[in-house]
């Protein structure tokens, strides 16, 4: 009776070794997938794109002279944050960067989020120059933070801006290889001006963030869509690196 207890013991014994070998071998390559399917890295690398057909000859009416988009600025981050979201009102950290292009409040917004756990890594970029129309941004994604949330001032204006929020670049246990995103524009909500040159006008009380409409006169939006033509003033696109 105990030879036959001995035997199957020796015959478990490297099945358990096996099975602590392979999970180690998971947790050293740094990967998440189970037995029936692959093992998908833990950390992936992006580029986004930004990039923008505003030009005087695509959009003819209401133009701004010296059009520009201020410094890209967010986050990686899990779901249980939000930097901004439509209908609600913006933090001071989107209200300077939507009025001035000032990157300052939002990133110690973001900060702050990261000493919470929630935040994997700030992101902060450069801008579309007047006679430009692309800027990139190269950044890493972790399967534990994986939504992005990028915004840049459009300028001249009074408190207007492009971005993403929780955007998901990991869905489906896999990490997506390409994602274009139309940008409209948003209205800040802090400033009460109507056209791209307004003088400052702090609005009271503040209001909740919305696409941006206004008169044919004054921007020729509506909707965060180019009123006369329908199109969006540019987009992201974000593609997988590695």
């Amino acid at each position: 009776m105990g030879i036959h207890l001995l035997e199957r013991s020796a015959v478990k014994t490297p099945r358990r070794i096996l099975a602590v070998l392979t999970l180690s071998t998971l947790a050293a390559c740094g990967g998440a997938g189970s037995p029936d399917g692959p093992v998908v890295a833990s950390t992936a690398t992006y580029r986004v794109t930004f990039h923008t057909d505003w030009t005087h000859s695509a959009f003819p009416t209401q133009f701004p002279v010296s059009r520009h988009f201020s410094g890209l600025v967010g986050a990686t981050h899990n779901d249980a944050v939000k930097f901004w979201d439509e209908n609600e009102k913006a933090s001071l950290g989107i209200q300077n960067m939507a009025e001035k292009g000032d990157k300052t409040a939002l990133l110690e917004e973001v900060d702050g989020a990261r000493k919470a756990g929630h935040v994997d890594s700030a992101l902060s970029g450069g801008g579309i120059g007047a006679n430009e129309t692309e800027v990139t941004l190269e950044f890493a994604v972790a399967t534990t933070h994986p939504y992005v949330t990028l915004v840049s001032m459009v300028a001249p204006s009074p408190d207007w801006f492009v971005g993403v929020r929780k955007l998901a670049l990991f869905q489906s246990n896999q990490w997506q290889d390409k994602v274009t995103v139309p940008l409209e524009v948003y209205d800040a909500g802090t400033d009460d001006g109507v056209s791209f040159v307004s003088a400052d006008i702090n609005a009271v009380p503040h209001v909740a963030i919305q696409t941006l409409t206004s008169a044919a006169s004054d921007t020729d939006f509506l909707s965060g869509l180019h009123r006369s033509t329908g199109r969006v003033v540019g987009t992201f696109t974000f593609e997988r690196l590695r």
